[in-house]
């Protein structure tokens, strides 16, 4: 146990999960993430622009924020992260 605990510990130090922002609408149940990167480029200012205005997105079309979950990086390019998505099933 105390090796996965390692083994998971050491792939997020290294950047190889992400945070997703989960939000779901009230009305229409339907769930959407943004994406912040992590890693060497998580830090980069036009990346947390561009997840603020995926948040601020979701919020403006009445979106509310039930968590954050962390799994493997999805993003492609910049647009991407500034882009709700669909949460994976």
């Amino acid at each position: 146990m105390k090796w996965a605990l390692v083994v998971v510990g050491g792939l997020f130090l290294a950047g190889c999960t992400t945070s997703y922002a989960v939000y779901k609408h009230p009305v229409t149940g339907d769930v959407l993430e943004c994406e912040q990167l992590s890693g060497p480029y998580g830090g980069n200012t036009a990346f947390k622009a561009s997840y603020a205005d995926c948040q601020t997105l979701l919020e403006q079309k009445g979106y509310v924020r039930t968590g954050t979950v962390q799994r493997a990086p999805s993003a492609t390019s910049l647009t991407e992260t500034g882009t709700p998505r669909p949460a994976p099933r």
